[in-house]
């Protein structure tokens, strides 16, 4: 392989990481935003019903550790993308 052909595998490697971890970011900013978090005592909120358990404060503390991993995916991400820019440069 040439030296070129390592450079552009790095780049588009680097570009492809870079769109996976803004994926994973938009992901957990549209879970954490746009969940139904209807927690009064109607029996409305099926979409937190049938996911966790029945108490509010689980539901928050499952809520935020999901979303924390999400966000650290994509932080793994943007570092490995940029680390692949950067060698490919």
């Amino acid at each position: 392989m040439k030296n070129n052909d390592i450079k552009s595998t790095l780049i588009i490697l680097g570009i492809l990481s870079l769109c996976v971890a803004g994926y994973f970011f938009y992901d957990s900013f549209h879970y954490m935003l746009y969940q139904d978090n209807n927690y009064s005592f109607s029996s409305g909120y099926t979409g937190m019903d049938k996911k966790f358990v029945g108490g509010d404060a689980y539901n928050f503390i499952i809520a935020g550790t999901y979303s924390t991993t999400i966000m650290l995916r994509s932080v793994v991400f943007t570092i490995l993308g940029c680390v692949f820019l950067l060698l490919g440069k």
